[in-house]
């Protein structure tokens, strides 16, 4: 039974012929229009400001000053020598702008709130410097050093093309509820629900005859815009894998919140305000427009954004190779699914009088 409804679900949703055209369409538009006026953005060279760095050596270990000196000096970053008793002024002063403490059991690195670019940097030489220093030094044994540093997520800057490329095609996965208007549109205009009730067909069956094919039809439509995109603009994705099955994912979420929000909605034109309004506001807090590394929102807000989540994830992907937001992004994606085809199941119990 299920499989002959998903069948006729999927010949109704392909009739509409103009929904899979424009949801194809539209993100290849974003990408052309948006890479195009942030192009300059994203492929600027950032110059870092004239900065001080102190250090001090806490013991009399055998360590190796000039060329721990050299590291900073080479990166057009001065570093001198500062008594530990003094950091604390001269932090407070800004004359220097960290200080690093050195010790037989590791560093540690004290530093003002300001320069955070400067900062960044200056956290990602003492990391590669003491890696090398733990296996290179003669006299100091590898155990000697250990890294106690917390370091900064600081991933190379995408393409625009590439960004916009991969966090559109995001974007539109929350929109593909268009297919399943149709459907809906016809259960209610002739009362087929009625009708399938009579037959004591599971609310499973009714449920998964809906998210299915309107899955399917959108990793479609998802599928054929990254392909053009690769084609017409040269988009980057990541593993393709991985990529592609973060996309299903999202489009899962999409579809059983979108569901949800129907089942909900006695008006299906309310079900769509609400679909279009909560896309556009996960894009905007997400960075589907204005770029997340940009963007004005503070972490916890843009963390409220699944969408969010995945874009970084997926560009992370492309221009790392590994993003430590995929754990997050897939747990957010399939929670935001079970959570949802819960509610809708048991919304649709209680239509029946069942609960």
């Amino acid at each position: 039974m299920l499989k002959i409804y998903i069948k006729n679900h999927l010949k109704m949703m392909f009739r509409k012929k103009w929904i899979i055209i424009l949801m194809v369409l539209f993100p290849l538009l974003l990408i052309g229009t948006l890479s195009s006026v942030f192009g300059g953005l994203m492929n600027r060279e950032i110059a870092l400001k004239e900065v001080t760095v102190g250090y001090s050596i806490k013991e009399n270990i055998d360590f190796p000053t000039t060329s721990f000196e050299t590291v900073f000096t080479e990166n057009n970053i001065k570093i001198e020598k500062v008594n530990s008793k003094d950091k604390e002024q001269q932090l407070h002063d800004q004359s220097i702008v960290a200080f690093i403490e050195i010790s037989e059991d590791g560093y540690t690195i004290y530093k003002t709130s300001s320069y955070p670019t400067e900062l960044a940097v200056i956290e990602t030489l003492c990391y590669s410097y003491f890696w090398q220093f733990q296996y290179q030094i003669i006299n100091v044994s590898q155990d000697d050093i250990n890294l106690e540093i917390e370091m900064l997520n600081i991933a190379v800057l995408p393409s625009a093309v590439d960004y916009y490329g991969i966090i559109e095609i995001v974007y539109f996965t929350w929109f593909g509820f268009m297919a399943l208007t149709s459907i809906l549109s016809s259960e209610r205009k002739y009362r087929i629900l009625d009708r399938i009730k009579v037959t004591a067909v599971p609310n499973w069956t009714i449920y998964l005859a809906k998210l299915i094919p309107a899955t399917i039809i959108c990793f479609i439509e998802m599928t054929i815009a990254i392909i053009l995109s690769y084609l017409l603009f040269g988009v980057h994705w990541g593993n393709l894998i991985i990529s592609l099955g973060i996309v299903l994912l999202s489009i899962n979420a999409a579809m059983a919140f979108s569901l949800m929000v129907f089942t909900f909605c006695k008006q299906i034109l309310m079900g769509v305000a609400i679909m279009y309004v909560s896309g556009f506001v996960m894009g905007y807090i997400g960075g589907s427009f204005q770029m997340y590394m940009f963007a004005p929102f503070n972490e916890s807000i843009k963390s409220l954004s699944p969408i969010y989540h995945t874009n970084r994830a997926l560009v992370e992907l492309s221009t790392s190779g590994s993003s430590q937001y995929t754990v997050s992004c897939i747990s957010i994606l399939i929670l935001i699914f079970i959570v949802c085809s819960v509610i809708t199941m048991l919304k649709m119990h209680r239509k029946e009088g069942v609960v």
